[in-house]
């Protein structure tokens, strides 16, 4: 995913609590109900899902702590389990993010061949996160049409930030002028939202299975109701402790750092494949020196390691990470476009949302304390950090 540079102290801007006064008045919230529909309703065309999927609408307030506050329309899709003597404890799916849209990638994982197996004997759960996807209201789609356009055009930072900035801002007030809780999406609120799904679907008990982000709500939702979580499948945990941007910078130096063993390991790999760290170095240097246009806009050197993150993560693309680099470093210009087309897009893991994505990102993770760890990330790993930097005090990212 192409990480936003806007600084951290506006991110806290964006994120404070909003004065009551100038707030629009807005109608106490209807109690958390689901309501079935058909699954066009959310989008789905007819022949994306089979016939053992239901849909619907889980509504809940904006905030739990108002007595004055929006209803929230979250969309739902519940797999039936294909077993015939009985369903065993449901599974709930936490998408990772944040600002990413759950239900987009249902459809491929639904005909793939994990979920199916859960399918067998269990009903799994999704949901699209407060502020994203088809939920709604929608939080500030312009902005999202705003920043795509920009980061296509490839602009340096001292050029890109400033539109960045009266972009965010410019959301902000409308948010503002809608009566929008900008606290209200978090990860404890998620939680919220995903045991009064629960509590509306019928269900007892059920199993979470959490990736990424997703894993911070998750263990939101196992504090709140440990009675109500049978297990917890946590895939690459995000701790509340977790500096998060700091540890990605590091990750990646260790993700190279492994690939560079087990290359050691093998006569082929090594008579192959240059030095793994240093040719992601050269290429993100080289980008960011000369961005290569794209048709659109260009690809510098961030948009460029945000798309080997992105191929990292995923079981089907991290193998051939080495070849990406070495086709990247030989200087294949087709390659790169096509490459970071396939793997660079803010949507790569389902639509995305910016104003959803910043307003948890700014209440849950990137608060002051993180500046200097990812000011001692970028020290020591300064090839890998992009165009992250520290400037006065401040985190540029």
């Amino acid at each position: 995913m192409r990480l936003s540079k806007v600084y951290v102290t506006e991110c806290i801007a964006v994120a404070a609590l909003m004065a009551l006064s100038g707030v629009p008045q807005v109608s106490k919230a209807a109690e958390p109900h689901f309501e079935r529909a058909a699954c066009t309703t959310l989008g789905f065309a007819a022949d994306d899902l089979d016939s053992h999927v239901e849909c619907g609408w889980l509504s809940v307030p904006e905030s739990r702590d108002r007595e004055s506050t929006r209803t929230l329309r979250l969309p739902v899709l519940v797999g039936r389990a294909q077993a015939k003597d009985g369903a065993a404890e449901p599974v709930l799916y936490l998408h990772g993010g944040p600002g990413m849209a759950t239900l987009d990638v249902v459809p491929r994982a639904l005909k793939g061949k994990s979920w199916p197996l859960l399918r067998e004997k269990h009903d799994v759960v999704f949901f699209d996160q407060r502020g994203t996807g088809r939920s709604t209201p929608q939080l500030c789609p312009e902005l999202n049409t705003a920043l795509d356009a920009l980061f296509d055009e490839g602009l340096a930072q001292e050029k890109s930030l400033p539109r960045e900035l009266e972009a965010v801002r410019a959301c902000r007030r409308t948010l503002d002028s809608e009566g929008a809780d900008i606290e209200a999406y978090n990860a404890t609120e998620i939680a919220g939202d995903a045991e009064d799904l629960r509590r509306a679907l019928g269900y007892e008990t059920w199993n979470v299975f959490a990736t990424s982000f997703g894993t911070l709500p998750a263990m939101e939702l196992l504090r709140q109701n440990p009675k109500s979580v049978r297990a917890l499948i946590l895939d690459s945990a995000f701790p509340p402790n977790s500096s998060n941007y700091a540890e990605q910078i590091s990750i990646t130096a260790e993700s190279f750092a492994a690939f560079q063993a087990r290359c050691n390991a093998d006569a082929a790999c090594r008579q192959t494949y240059p030095p793994i760290r240093e040719s992601a170095a050269k290429v993100a240097a080289r980008l960011n020196a000369k961005p290569l246009p794209n048709g659109k806009g260009a690809i510098d050197g961030g948009a460029f390691l945000g798309a080997v993150w992105t191929a990292q993560v995923e079981g089907k693309s991290v193998a051939f990470v080495p070849e990406i680099l070495r086709r990247a470093e030989g200087g294949d210009e087709d390659f790169i476009r096509k490459f970071v087309a396939s793997f660079g897009d803010s949507g790569h893991f389902g639509g995305y949302s910016y104003g959803q994505g910043w307003m948890v990102n700014c209440h849950d993770i990137f608060r002051p304390p993180s500046a200097p760890l990812v000011a001692r990330a970028i020290k020591a790993n300064p090839d890998l950090a992009g165009d992250t930097k520290i400037n006065n005090g401040t985190l540029i990212y």
